[in-house]
């Protein structure tokens, strides 16, 4: 973290030393000056490593993408003056913008829309653009800008989601708020694999989130189409709380099985969670119940 700290004095320690990439992550001392800001730690780095410059870690992201995670527009510029490219992408296709806009950068996202309005059409591999990432961000300010720059609030993903299953998926109460009544029809909207909003905000494990949606008529019996309900999905991805709050709630989605015969307890297990295992054969599950195949597991894609 020397370089998240400026201290040049100690750079020139691990220079000696050699410790200037992470083995774990392939992130440079660079990306992380570029991350915090740190203007002239950056400077001499490149002084004395310019192959920095063009060094990515092992997922394609450049000094560059983390000058815009971090939200310095004036460390953006400097790199820009050193001939990198802003339309650059990472391995999972993300620019850029769709950084800034993930950690909720507003200055420096309208920063890059004014100048390079061009990002705003750029998709990463998954079919998300700026607007989704910001949805996820959590950031209502930000998505209000983006949605001025004529940015399609109905657009979905590769896997059909919306902003508004992605803000659901990450809890973003504030985020869910704004866009339920601004755009209300979006909870009719299911995902390529059945998803409704509430399916994601189980997934999520955000209790009072998955509350405003059932005010909001959201069906708790619905389900994916595959069958899984909302308990199934939250016992899948860890969500204890969630798990509490559905079961006392709503008992009778412990009798719920899937397309493939399976109950809550059927993937508590397969997902290997002990403390919502014992939760639900405290509520009297069958520990010898079987899939429709017999088996007890299978993967299953959120």
């Amino acid at each position: 973290m020397v370089a998240a700290g400026g201290n040049i004095e100690l750079l020139h320690i691990l220079r000696n030393q050699e410790l200037i990439n992470s083995p774990e992550t392939g992130e440079t001392v660079l990306h992380i000056a570029c991350f915090f800001g740190r203007f002239e730690m950056s400077k001499m780095l490149l002084d004395i490593f310019p192959e920095l410059l063009a060094t990515k870690d092992f997922n394609g992201t450049g000094v560059l993408h983390f000058a815009a995670l971090g939200g310095n527009i004036e460390m953006l510029e400097f790199l820009l003056e050193k001939g990198l490219n802003i339309y650059e992408r990472a391995n999972n296709g993300k620019t850029v913008l769709h950084f800034c806009c993930s950690n909720g950068k507003t200055d420096m996202s309208k920063y890059l829309v004014n100048k390079y309005p061009y990002l705003l059409r750029i998709e990463d591999n998954d079919g998300q653009n700026a607007l989704h990432r910001a949805a996820c961000s959590g950031n209502v300010a930000l998505v209000m800008f983006l949605l001025e720059k004529d940015l399609d609030i109905k657009r979905t993903t590769n896997n059909r989601k919306t902003v508004l299953h992605l803000c659901c998926l990450k809890g973003k109460i504030d985020m869910c708020k704004y866009l339920v009544n601004a755009y209300p029809f979006l909870l009719d909207i299911t995902d390529y694999n059945g998803g409704n909003a509430l399916h994601h905000a189980a997934c999520s494990g955000n209790v009072a989130l998955v509350k405003f949606l059932l005010e909001k008529d959201l069906d708790i019996k619905s389900t994916k189409y595959n069958g899984q309900t909302v308990l199934h999905l939250s016992c899948l991805n860890n969500k204890m709380d969630m798990c509490k709050y559905l079961v006392n709630t709503y008992p009778f989605l412990l009798d719920v099985t899937d397309y493939y015969g399976q109950n809550a307890l059927h993937v508590a297990a397969w997902n290997g969670n002990i403390e919502i295992l014992k939760f639900l054969l405290d509520k009297d599950l069958d520990i010898n119940s079987t899939r429709n195949d017999k088996r007890l597991y299978y993967i299953c894609v959120v």
